[in-house]
């Protein structure tokens, strides 16, 4: 949450945050608005590994005529076990 706290308090005209989880998305949103004084930050929920949820995400962001001006993306996971994706790709 560190980088989306910085952010909001240069007072951008619109911030959103997604995570996979959507209780997760909410809580974050919500330290992160108590923190930087920045309130209308949009959590949305967002699962990389998941063609229907980027599709979805995607579908709602040209819907509603978002641009990107700035991404800060954070992911990682190190793991010895091979597993799959719902949609059958490696994640290992």
């Amino acid at each position: 949450n560190e980088a989306a706290v910085h952010l909001a308090q240069l007072k951008p005209k619109s911030l959103l945050i997604t995570t996979r989880d959507e209780v997760k998305c909410k809580q974050a949103k919500a330290d992160i608005e108590t923190r930087s004084g920045m309130t209308g930050i949009e959590s949305w929920p967002l699962e990389l590994t998941s063609f229907d949820s980027v599709r979805s995400f995607v579908n709602n962001f040209e819907a509603k005529g978002c641009t990107v001006d700035a991404l800060i993306a954070n992911a990682g996971v190190f793991t010895r076990n091979y597993a799959k994706t719902s949609d059958g790709y490696e994640t290992t």
